[in-house]
Order: structure tokens, then sequence, then C-alpha cells
């Protein structure tokens, strides 16, 4: 008598995680950049692990779709979210990694899988990028630039410091303030 038996091995599902929907940066005068990065995610999934842009990430939320903010674990540039069936993520956080300066000249530089906007700080001035932009225009006083997905590199002179009042970062003993 012969014996078949048949060993089942679970199949793994390769499904991405999540999506990348959307990245916009925007560079304060100081070389700070505020980041809100946003990815459809597997609901499926109570963890996704999703790889950000300029570590270490200072001041980090992640809020779902419900705006109900999330909690996470960072490792280098890869962020875990427990995300208990999200759809949508949305990251916003501060990065002095994604920025150089180099006398009064800026640098931006990021590689990104999703189209990225790029805000300038209220009076830089654009004067050389590495690839051609798919959009220019201005957001209140401050111009922005949008870029296809790849790596990113634009220069922009640096701009006056803000007088107080608006939006801006600042440190304090190693300590980035909002």
């Amino acid at each position: 008598m012969t014996i078949v038996a048949t060993l089942l091995l679970p199949v793994a599902h390769c499904a991405q995680e999540y999506t990348p929907v959307g990245l916009t940066l925007t560079v304060f005068s100081d070389g700070a950049a505020k980041v809100e990065y946003n990815v459809e995610s597997n609901p499926d999934k109570l963890r996704v692990a999703v790889q950000l842009f300029g570590a270490p990430f200072i001041n980090m939320v992640i809020r779902d779709e419900s705006d109900n903010p999330l909690d996470s674990t960072a490792s280098g540039e890869t962020v875990t979210v427990d995300s208990i069936g999200a759809s949508q993520l949305t990251f916003t956080y501060f990065s002095r990694s994604l920025t150089t300066q180099n006398g009064p000249t800026w640098s931006v530089n990021v590689t990104a899988p999703v189209e990225t906007r790029v805000v300038l700080p209220e009076g830089a001035a654009l004067f050389d990028m590495n690839d051609v932009p798919t959009g220019i225009g201005a957001a209140g006083s401050c111009q922005y630039i949008d870029f296809n997905p790849g790596h990113m590199r634009l220069l922009h002179s640096g701009a006056a410091k803000s007088s107080g009042g608006g939006p801006g970062v600042h440190q304090q003993g190693g300590e980035l303030h909002v």
C-alpha cells in the first residue's frame, strides 16, 4: 500500500503594503524642511512599514484617513506604523537632512517614488535644478516647484529670516522647535 502525502506550503503573499500618493517638502529659511507624505495602505494589515525621507524624523505625527493619530516605530529611513486597518496614512514631520548649505546657496535633494512638490521659503530665488519640473507656481508669497518621481535636486538662494509671526523652526540646545 502506497501512502501519498501532500504538503501544502503557505504561499507568500507579496502585495505591497502601501502605495505612495503625494509628497510635499516645505523648506524654511533656516534649512529645515517640513515633510508631508501621503500613502494608501493595505487595510488588511495591522502594521505597515513605510520608507520615508530625511531621517532623523523630528516631531513626526502619523494620521489615518479619519485624522486619528497612529503609533509608530522608526528604524533608519523606515517607519513601522500600527495602522490597524487604515487605508490612508499621512506622515508629517520635520527634517534637517534633506537640505545642505554652501554659503548663501541651499540645495534640496530627495529621491521619491511619487510626484513631489517643493515649496521654497518666502523671498528665495530658484536658480538651478537637475530636471525639468512638471509645474512652477506660487502659493501665497512662496514659490513651489513640482517634479516627477525620481531623483530631484534644486538649488536656491537663501531668504531673509522671518521676523516672527509666521511658521518657522528654530534650534535650541540640539532640539528643533516649531
